[in-house]
């Protein structure tokens, strides 16, 4: 099973257009103390969109990991400072925005939510509001699809030991009609990588443009990379010429 869960930040909103506050986000996340306290040491952390179980996976490639105070030095950077009330804000569009933001997830899956409440309260400690809003399923995914959210926790699920192709999921012509890429990712740099991996026969130059792309990719920072969750799997042995 190849799966991972993530931070989905709507790219699209005014809060999430820089990918220094992006960064920033990731790097108020401590994710070893998630997986630990939360998770009780049954995940493991993932870095980009490609996993290790794919035959694409570069092991070099690594998002921002946990730094309040590079954080912070980013965030003032980006112009926010702290306000009145101790909440970061910064002038967006000739108003004083503050960085006050609402989580959504689905309900009944309290994993997620005590995962959300645990960055809602890592965020709150470098200025930045983010509320927890549990929603019925059939709302929440409306809600993504339709981009009317600023943030959420998802995850995608795909095969182990298969080189899966990134660009329904990370297209930019896949965030219309409430396509993959809810998050709303748009970059022609990896557009133009996802384009040509698509149509490259040579296994070895779809790896390196692969490897390009996951550079990119976390570079920009559209969603913070979570977890891979275990998966636990049973099957009947009488079966014959099975495989996962």
């Amino acid at each position: 099973m190849n799966a991972y869960a993530f931070l989905a930040w709507n790219n699209s909103r005014p809060l999430f257009k820089s990918k220094n506050v992006r960064k920033a986000l990731t790097m108020l996340i401590n994710r070893d103390q998630i997986i630990h306290d939360v998770m009780h040491d049954l995940a493991k952390k993932i870095e980009g969109p490609v996993m290790p179980t794919q035959p694409n996976f570069d092991p070099t490639v690594k998002q921002p990991g946990y730094d309040p105070d590079g954080a912070k030095k980013l965030l003032a950077e980006d112009g926010w400072a702290p306000g009145p009330d101790g909440i970061l804000q910064k002038m967006i569009n000739g108003k004083v925005t503050p960085f006050k933001f609402m989580f959504q997830v689905n309900s009944g899956n309290e994993m997620r939510k005590q995962i959300l409440l645990v960055v809602s309260n890592q965020l709150k400690k470098a200025g930045i509001d983010a509320g927890v809003s549990a929603l019925e399923w059939s709302v929440f995914l409306e809600n993504t699809k339709s981009h009317n959210y600023d943030a959420c926790y998802s995850a995608w699920v795909g095969n182990a030991g298969v080189e899966e192709s990134l660009h329904q999921l990370w297209h930019s012509s896949q965030i219309k009609n409430k396509g993959s890429n809810f998050y709303c990712y748009n970059n022609p740099e990896a557009d133009k990588l996802m384009d040509a991996i698509e149509t490259e026969p040579d296994k070895a130059k779809r790896f390196e443009m692969s490897s390009q792309l996951q550079r990119i990719m976390v570079d920009h920072q559209p969603v913070t990379f979570m977890t891979s969750p275990p998966f636990f799997i049973g099957w009947v042995d009488r079966f014959d010429n099975f495989e996962f």
